[in-house]
């Protein structure tokens, strides 16, 4: 699978914008990619867990992907990651 930066930025735009001190289910953050409290099994629902799974390898975000998979929130270098894309928008396409 290609990392896909217009990918990468929704997930950290959503999980800084939807996450609280106590983090936030999946299914919160991306309700359109569930269904019946299950993933959905769709390709874009796959292309999107791969690459939270990325930003969570990297430490970029913490996260769970367990039963109930749930979105910790964004790490100090997220932030920055985030800062960063926003800024030089051209960099990362």
């Amino acid at each position: 699978m290609v990392r896909d930066w217009a990918v990468i930025k929704e997930i950290l735009e959503r999980t800084e914008a939807r996450t609280t001190l106590n983090g936030a289910s999946f299914s919160a953050v991306f309700p359109e990619h569930m269904v019946d409290g299950n993933y959905k099994k769709d390709e874009e629902t796959e292309v999107l867990r791969y690459h939270l799974n990325l930003l969570a390898d990297t430490g970029f975000l913490t996260a769970s992907f367990g039963i109930g998979p749930s979105i910790k929130g964004l790490t100090w270098q997220g932030h920055d990651l985030l800062d960063e894309i926003r800024s030089s928008p051209s960099k990362y396409r």
